[in-house]
């Protein structure tokens, strides 16, 4: 994960995540102590991995395939 400034806990961060997989970046993130998050965006094809990352994190917003992603949708992201 790459940061784009140094980032304290208690800032609420968006995070896009490209091939998410079962969200081990938002464990990831949860284990620094970012809880409370201002967004988690997820691009993933399988419907497995976002049924794994779904239980486990009810804070992620699913999008699908990263094929099909437009500058519109990583704008809304970060706003």
């Amino acid at each position: 994960m790459i940061a784009a400034l140094p980032l304290k806990h208690d800032s609420k961060p968006n995070v896009i995540s490209l091939f998410d997989g079962i969200a081990i970046g938002r464990q990831a993130l949860w284990q620094l102590g970012f809880h409370e998050l201002g967004g988690y965006h997820a691009f993933e094809l399988s419907p497995h991995a976002m049924g794994v990352a779904n239980t486990n994190h009810k804070d992620i917003t699913q999008h699908g395939d990263v094929r099909e992603v437009s500058v519109y949708i990583v704008c809304s992201c970060l706003c």
